[in-house]
């Protein structure tokens, strides 16, 4: 196994990068005001005259910078890179299926463990896998997202997906599944860190998604 330091280092740094979210909120701009639909763009700017209509009436800028601005950009950009970061074994070989795996928040409880291991465990599960739940793996279909790819026609039910995907494993389909988000970070670092370097025009086009 390769070691996974340098792409852990990379994540932190575009955590925080201006670089990482200007080109991100860029994209989200284009998407809904360049190079979707007539219908779309006009909802974009109904939307966005209300918003800015509102708390100018109300004068509540410093709360709207705080409680929504912020959120829905910096802290969304972060909740997405977590995602895309922990989505899919990168690169691999294969199937998309073989390429997917369930992302759940928890840990193994320590039955056997002192008052400090079961202290930790609690920690962990309040501070850490619940806020995972809550801002990064937010609905059922994106923890059991292998499922999605291996019943697509299944996606109008997204709101049972764990239900059906536990129904299949338990009848013996084999699922591949990470406890806790940076496990499964991991597993996606270590997947990329074993395959070829991408040369400049093969990163240039991934960039620019084409």
């Amino acid at each position: 196994m390769k070691n996974t330091k340098l792409y852990w280092r990379n994540f932190r740094q575009t955590v925080v990068s201006p670089r990482f979210h200007w080109f991100f909120i860029k994209s989200r701009l284009q998407a809904n005001w360049v190079d979707a639909p007539l219908y779309r763009r006009l909802m974009s700017l109904v939307f966005t005259l209300f918003a800015i209509t509102i708390v100018t009436l109300t004068n509540s800028w410093a709360t709207f910078l705080v409680a929504w601005v912020f959120p829905l950009i910096i802290l969304y950009h972060i909740s997405a890179l977590c995602q895309i970061c922990s989505e899919h074994l990168w690169g691999a070989t294969g199937s998309i299926q073989s390429k997917s795996h369930g992302r759940f928040g928890g840990e193994t409880p320590p039955l056997k463990g002192t008052f400090k291991d079961w202290f930790g465990w609690t920690l962990r599960m309040v501070f850490y896998h619940l806020p995972v739940r809550i801002f990064v793996l937010c609905d059922p279909e994106i923890c059991a997202h292998d499922h999605h790819h291996h019943y697509p026609k299944d996606d109008k039910n997204w709101a049972n997906a764990i239900y059906n995907r536990q129904q299949q494993v338990d009848t013996g389909a084999e699922y591949q599944e990470y406890w806790g988000l940076h496990n499964a970070m991991e597993a996606v670092f270590q997947n990329l860190s074993e395959q070829p370097a991408l040369s400049d025009a093969e990163i240039k086009r991934l960039i620019n998604n084409k």
